[in-house]
């Protein structure tokens, strides 16, 4: 943080010299501040928050086609332990969504 920092709030640095109307010690808190700081459109948080969406959703369809294809073409004993193996990570996310509080 305050190597950062040092080079974000010395008057003479690039960070600082671009900047409009200086910059607050608060706004490193937020990327999304820091970064319209800098002149980025308020659209990217949308962009971002769509990206993160498709990276995830596509980590969690590959990684469930894989385990699709070995309970599928595995032997009785593979599948079981597989579907087993499965359930704990399943209710563990599903736990987790729905728990959290915003």
């Amino acid at each position: 943080f305050k190597a950062h920092s040092m080079i974000i709030f010395d008057p003479s640095s690039l960070p600082a010299r671009v900047a409009k109307d200086g910059i607050p010690r608060e706004i490193l808190q937020n990327r999304y501040e820091l970064l319209e700081k800098f002149g980025m459109p308020r659209g990217y948080r949308m962009l971002d928050a769509g990206a993160s969406f498709w990276v995830l959703s596509g980590n969690l369809f590959t990684f469930v086609s894989v385990l699709m294809w070995i309970w599928l073409a595995g032997d009785a004993v593979i599948s079981s332990v597989t579907t087993i193996v499965i359930l704990f990570p399943i209710f563990g996310v599903a736990y987790a969504i729905f728990s959290t509080k915003d």
